[in-house]
């Protein structure tokens, strides 16, 4: 586990979305797949409510509004209009992997599939008091531009966070340790807003004491439970190549090959209830600071 205090920049204002006592965290989700990940984990643990989506992948947008119906999917999170005057509490993303992954070329910032910059452009537009991020453990490593240095671009990602005002804190989690079928590692990265840590006179709950034991929880508890609409909670994530076709299906079908490449880039929901998990965690922690201070 690694943990970084950022430099104080700016103070972000907060949008509380409230609609009753209980402090329900509205979040808007980028990046979305087919909405497994953060949607389908916050939609599990309950205590969120989703108030907009954003996919560009046409397969994906007509699952996710099948799985969530009447929430809005906005098309590219690079078209920066389309987000003007959103306030949601928490933003969560799973940007493309691509420009990152030891697999590829590893371009970093020069890989036209970096979504990064759109990422921080809407960030410092509405300033949410949580953030939630994942990506391929190999962003850690990567140059921040092709030949660069060694985790120049992770550098990059914190120098951002601190100056937009956030506190963060990040896990490599392991889909395995939850009983998928693969060993896929994944860097996950939660960010504090400064007015939040203030709160907590400069140190919130340390994420660190929170993720062994949200591990287990999240790994015995998800089967027990369906994370509706749409998500079977016997098996979430499914391998590409076990994605079967049916006799007659040619090789070819486009179908085949659209689901095979969304259950591919899916984030598997259960190392994503953990980082929400904390957020779950923080908040409570802050409710009682406000009572403390009441009293």
């Amino acid at each position: 586990m690694a943990q970084r205090r950022t430099k104080r920049r700016s103070e972000p204002t907060t949008d509380s979305g409230d609609t009753t006592g209980a402090r329900k965290l509205t979040l808007y989700d980028f990046c979305s797949g087919i909405g497994l990940g953060f949607p389908a984990a916050s939609v599990f643990l309950g205590g969120f409510e989703i108030v907009g989506l954003c996919e560009i992948d046409g397969y994906c947008r007509d699952i996710l509004s099948k799985r969530y119906p009447g929430v809005p999917i906005a098309r590219d999170i690079r078209v920066r209009e389309d987000f003007t005057g959103i306030k949601p509490r928490i933003i969560t993303a799973s940007p493309n992997c691509q420009p990152f992954s030891l697999n590829g070329k590893r371009r970093g910032a020069d890989d036209e599939r970096n979504l990064f910059p759109a990422l921080f452009d809407i960030i410092r537009s509405s300033k949410p008091e949580y953030l939630c991020l994942e990506n391929v453990a190999g962003i850690l490593s990567c140059p921040y531009k092709s030949g660069g240095t060694t985790g120049g671009f992770f550098k990059w990602i914190l120098w951002q966070f601190s100056c937009c005002g956030y506190y963060v804190q990040w896990q490599t989690l392991n889909s395995a340790v939850f009983g998928a079928p693969f060993p896929r590692e994944r860097l996950v990265l939660v960010a504090i807003a400064a007015s939040v840590v203030e709160q907590f006179g400069g140190n919130p709950p340390a994420w660190a004491e929170q993720v062994g034991s949200a591990v287990e929880r999240v790994g015995a508890t998800w089967p027990a439970r369906s994370s509706e609409p749409g998500v079977s909670s016997e098996r979430l994530v499914q391998l590409a190549s076990e994605l079967g076709e049916s006799i007659g299906v040619p090789s070819g079908n486009g179908d085949i090959r659209n689901q095979r490449k969304a259950y591919g880039n899916c984030f598997d929901p259960r190392p994503a209830a953990v980082a929400l998990s904390y957020i779950l965690r923080v908040e409570e922690a802050r409710r009682k600071v406000e009572e403390q201070k009441a009293s």
